[in-house]
């Protein structure tokens, strides 16, 4: 009979780590984008290093063990805030 409660707060605390978690990724990526937008010229295709270095947004958000982007990173780049 518990788990009539059990379930529904196991299944709600779930959702809102998830949408912590893809709130988290977003920022990371497009705030890496942000640093990185001096990297494009006109009439170039944009580069970014730093961006194309990091994983996919869909493993960035299934590992949650992944919270340290820098490790992505060379040491000769600059990191993340």
């Amino acid at each position: 009979m518990i788990w009539i409660i059990a379930f529904p707060i196991f299944i709600c605390a779930v959702s809102i780590f998830a949408l912590i978690r893809n709130m988290w990724v977003y920022r990371v990526r497009t705030k890496i984008l942000d640093e990185d937008h001096t990297a494009w010229r006109p009439g170039q295709y944009p580069y970014h290093p730093r961006y194309d270095a990091l994983p996919e947004y869909d493993v960035m958000f299934l590992k949650f063990w992944i919270w340290d982007v820098r490790k992505f990173f060379d040491n000769s780049r600059a990191h993340v805030r």
